[in-house]
């Protein structure tokens, strides 16, 4: 049977991360009703904030892309879309439970952690910034509480620990997108409540990306993969000057010992940080060797 399905957010499971929008594509080839995408504000086509993934796929499917100003305008148009379930990955707001009512099965979301595990806004970098040898996904039955709502199933997923941000949001979408459609496919079980102590994870700030070299090697790395893209990881280079250039590392590695070849692998509280590639102020992604080229002789190293 033909399910009339909403479905909510631009699936982008992470800031600063982009998506090929597995979720939406999966329903598409599946035997689901796209009525209506609804997500909580467009991107732009401007340098730092890209338009949206979601606003091209719509436009080419002729799915209709809403943005409610209310919770009482959101609420009028779903109605008018008679959806019997809605689905949601990255949606940004906490949906109402008068509007979760409106759908005789309820809304479906993903959420990119191990729940009751990092419950809350950065899943996917918690996870990357705390070391973890596995994550996973949780599909579950959305309720009012943050990420509080029972478990339809849930997928692992084991962390080789050299994930960066994108490469897990990518995976953990795939992984998520095919578990959905199969619940659609065939059947929505009754879920079940979460089991053990939740964990909240915070919302980053800004000031996460200054790299603190008196962290250790192994700590700097993780936050280099954690915040690729955004917040990024700046570290403030001295000139011969007297000047400091500010740099963003985009690729790093950590050893025991100092990489000669390299003047930017740098000593740490344990170990040794090597910037591999870095971007400067307005500048696209280079390699270390590249950036050297050009500033080696005006370096204080």
């Amino acid at each position: 049977m033909q399910h009339n399905l909403v479905f909510f957010g631009n699936e982008r499971l992470a800031s600063g991360c982009t998506t090929t929008l597995p979720i939406l594509n999966a329903l598409l080839k599946s035997e689901v009703n796209i009525k209506l995408i609804i997500i909580s504000e467009k991107g732009t086509k401007s340098r730092n904030k890209r338009e949206l993934e979601v606003e091209e796929f719509s436009s080419k499917h002729g799915i209709e892309l809403f943005i409610p100003k209310d919770t009482e305008e959101l609420a009028r148009k779903l109605f008018e879309t008679k959806a019997e379930v809605g689905v949601l990955a990255a949606y940004g707001k906490i949906i109402s439970q008068e509007i979760i009512n409106i759908f005789p099965k309820g809304i479906i979301n993903l959420h990119p952690s191990l729940l009751p595990k990092y419950r809350g806004p950065t899943p996917i970098e918690s996870a990357i910034l705390n070391g973890d040898s596995k994550t996973g996904v949780s599909i579950m039955s959305l309720t009012a509480g943050m990420d509080s709502g029972p478990i339809y199933s849930q997928l692992e997923l084991e962390l080789t620990k050299k994930e960066s941000k994108q490469d897990l949001a990518s995976r953990l979408g795939d992984l998520g997108a095919t578990e959905i459609s199969k619940l659609l496919s065939e059947g929505v079980p009754k879920p079940k409540e979460q089991t053990g102590q939740p964990t909240i994870c915070p919302l980053m700030q800004r000031s996460d990306s200054i790299l603190d070299l008196s962290k250790p090697a192994e700590q700097l790395g993780r936050e280099v993969r954690t915040y690729l893209g955004w917040p990024g990881s700046k570290l403030d280079l001295e000139l011969k000057d007297g000047t400091k250039l500010t740099i963003t590392v985009t690729q790093a590695s950590i050893s025991d010992e100092k990489h000669e070849d390299n003047p930017l692998s740098l000593q740490t509280s344990k170990g040794h940080f090597n910037i591999e590639k870095l971007k400067l102020p307005g500048r696209n992604e280079m390699t270390t060797k590249e950036f050297l080229n050009g500033y080696r002789s005006k370096l204080r190293i």
